[in-house]
Order: structure tokens, then C-alpha cells, then sequence
């Protein structure tokens, strides 16, 4: 297995795991931002790595700021 796929595949496993909840009230300003009230709980689905997050909360899913979320 190639070394790019692997550290992938490490990050989306550590995510599966592990439970967020977000910091703050994030109001989505387009289609792709999820709107999150405080303390609401999230699963990373994906992290591109360049300052957002993209989650599920429920069954909607989109993006949020990285810096608003935090482990549970």
C-alpha cells in the first residue's frame, strides 16, 4: 500500500472513532455549510486538511470551521 493511502486510511479510521461536538453557533453562509447550534454533536466524515471540517450532524452533512470543533 502506497504511503499517501495509508496515512488516508489512518485519518479516517482515528475519525470513525472518535465523537465532536462544535464550540460555537455556526450559521452555514451556502449549500456546502452545516448550521450547528454550541455543544451539538458531529462525526468527522472528511478533513481536506485546509481549515474546515466536513461533517455529519444527524442526516445532514456539510462543512464547518476546523477551529470550531473539539473532541467530546
Amino acid at each position: 500500500m502506497n504511503h499517501l493511502l495509508s496515512n488516508y486510511l489512518k485519518k479516517v479510521q482515528f475519525n470513525l472513532l472518535l465523537r465532536y461536538i462544535i464550540s460555537f453557533v455556526v450559521s452555514g453562509q451556502n449549500n456546502e455549510e452545516l448550521s450547528a447550534n454550541a455543544n451539538e454533536r458531529l462525526k468527522v466524515v472528511e478533513n481536506p486538511g485546509d481549515g474546515w471540517l466536513r461533517v455529519r450532524k444527524g442526516d445532514q452533512e456539510g462543512y464547518v470551521p476546523e477551529s470550531y470543533v473539539k473532541l467530546e
